[in-house]
């Protein structure tokens, strides 16, 4: 379950340490790529919604394990096939179920109509 830790006290003073973060205040947060946003809500959406299945697509569909949670759960999208191409119409096709929700994380660059 994700928690929001409120009783942690607050970083302070002349280079003060996120311990959570290791970053100093007024330090900027690396940029986050495409794969690893995606992972990132794949991984809130599988703790947060009651039924999740996890596909990942290129070139094939392949389904992520359900027992994977968190970064396990990161390393097991990125690990799952190469990632080269986006079928995303042939991907939809392959998932879709009548009467369930379909979230779609992709770049937009589909090779297919």
């Amino acid at each position: 379950c994700l928690r929001i830790i409120t009783t942690r006290p607050a970083a302070t003073g002349r280079g003060a340490k996120d311990p959570a973060r290791g970053l100093g205040h007024g330090d900027e947060l690396p940029p986050v790529g495409q794969a690893e946003a995606a992972c990132g809500l794949a991984i809130l959406a599988r703790e947060v919604c009651d039924e999740v299945e996890v596909f990942t697509f290129s070139n094939a569909v392949k389904t992520v394990p359900s027992r994977r949670r968190g970064f396990a759960l990161r390393d097991a999208i990125v690990g799952s096939l190469p990632h080269g191409g986006t079928l995303l119409g042939e991907a939809v096709k392959a998932v879709d179920q009548a009467g369930t929700r379909l979230i779609v994380f992709t770049d937009e660059q589909s090779h297919d109509p």
